[in-house]
């Protein structure tokens, strides 16, 4: 995990592997003093993540002392299992330093995201402040479209 928050902080592209800018971290934070996963700040469930380098390895094995934070698409972290027995939203395990033990993270559920649900958002919004409005609700595979008689 590298210090630099975008890319516009990098020089040159790395000798080997690719740097990766955008993820989130769900149910914990990336202490970028200490340089080691930590608990969320109050009220922040998820916080952006700096740049990664990921550096392509042979048998590659995580330090037993890092947290496998598994990465997915979705914060759903939910998916239809592919023919080979993993979910179709989880990507990868990326190695996070702890200065705690593993296990803390994975009781947390403490996780990294390639994206964030706005939509759900959006649903929470309309079901707490406008679901008497709702006239019509019409749903499709992966997507919804709902229409109003009234937002106020």
């Amino acid at each position: 995990i590298l210090e630099g928050e975008g890319p516009d902080e990098i020089d040159a592209e790395p000798d080997d592997g690719v740097y990766i800018y955008g993820l989130f971290m769900e149910a914990a934070r990336w202490d970028r003093e200490t340089a080691h996963i930590t608990d969320s700040l109050p009220g922040k469930m998820i916080e952006k993540m700096p740049m990664i380098h990921f550096m392509p390895k042979e048998d590659f094995k995580i330090d037993p002392e890092d947290y496998a934070s598994p990465l997915y698409k979705t914060s759903l972290r939910a998916g239809v299992l592919s023919t080979t027995g993993q979910s179709t939203n989880f990507v990868l395990y990326v190695s996070i330093p702890s200065k705690e033990t593993p296990d803390i993270w994975v009781q947390r559920a403490a996780a990294l995201l390639c994206m964030l649900d706005d939509w759900a958002e959006e649903m929470v919004f309309i079901k707490f402040h406008a679901l008497e409005n709702i006239t019509n609700l019409q749903t499709t595979d992966k997507w919804f479209t709902i229409q109003t008689s009234h937002l106020s």
